[in-house]
Order: C-alpha cells, then sequence, then structure tokens
C-alpha cells in the first residue's frame, strides 16, 4: 500500500521505473490518496509518485518512494529418496568476520549466500548488526554491515 497527501484535488499517479502503474485523484478536501498497487513481478523496481496540482501552469512534482529489487521464485523438486544433508555449523562456514557495504540491489539472503555460504544463515548478519537494522526487509545503500 501507497498513501500520502497531495495538494487538494490533484492527479497523482504511482510509477515503476517511471512507467505508470496506477493514478488516482487526490481527495479534494484533505489532499488524501491511497494506492494498493498489484503484484510486481521479478526483477528491480523504482517506485515513485507524480502529482499534478489541480491549477493550470502549475508544475507537475515527483517524489522516489522506494528502490527495491525482487528474487525471482525458485521452484525446486524433491525426490522421495532425498535425505537431509548433515547439519551446518554457522561457525564453521563464517570467515574471520569482515564487513559488507550494501550496494543498490543488496539483499540480506544475498549477503549471507556470499559471505557465510548459506542464505539461511542471514539472521546472524540481522543479530550482529541490530543497531543498524530495524527491519531485515529494509537495508540501505552505502550501509556498512559487521559480518559475523
Amino acid at each position: 500500500m501507497v498513501a500520502g497527501r497531495a495538494e487538494p484535488g490533484a492527479r497523482v499517479a504511482l510509477l515503476d521505473g517511471g512507467e505508470t502503474l496506477m493514478e488516482t485523484q487526490a481527495d479534494p478536501q484533505t489532499g488524501e490518496f491511497v494506492f494498493m498497487p498489484p503484484r510486481l513481478g521479478a526483477g528491480a523496481h523504482n517506485l515513485s509518485l507524480r502529482s499534478a496540482p489541480s491549477v493550470e501552469g502549475a508544475k507537475p512534482m515527483e517524489t522516489a518512494v522506494q528502490a527495491f529489487s525482487i528474487a525471482p521464485q525458485v521452484k525446486a523438486t524433491i525426490s522421495a529418496s532425498a535425505t537431509p544433508g548433515p547439519a551446518v555449523d554457522p561457525v564453521k562456514l563464517a570467515p574471520a568476520g569482515g564487513k559488507a557495504i550494501i550496494a543498490r540491489g543488496d539483499t540480506l539472503w544475498r549477503i549471507s549466500r556470499d559471505k557465510l555460504g548459506r542464505g539461511a544463515l542471514y539472521p546472524t548478519i540481522v543479530q550482529a548488526n541490530s543497531p543498524k537494522i530495524r527491519n531485515p526487509n529494509l537495508i540501505y545503500p552505502t550501509q556498512t554491515l559487521v559480518i559475523p
């Protein structure tokens, strides 16, 4: 859901990479608007809002909302004879420490897979960086994380 406030009566558009996903008109009294965008596909997304004021000749405004990436879904098939592998000790996989500087499109899962050997170990990165990471779904470019 994307919600906000614009000039009362303004036309507001939700864009993904410059392409219009949805449009609506802000409430004539309060200027409030709400979007319930469709499910987005895999890949990089850069959501922004554009408002066209109700006054003719006024300049439209565009505001960046969020840049993120959605990983493609992978379907796994498991045969009936599959047996679980040996338990993996995160301490054995972890290098002797290190840091990761977040770049656009990075995810904790990918960083964990590259640095710790398994994506499922991303909670160890979250715990080690708890003052910096309030929400594991939101990491930001230029953020420096400690790799345990």
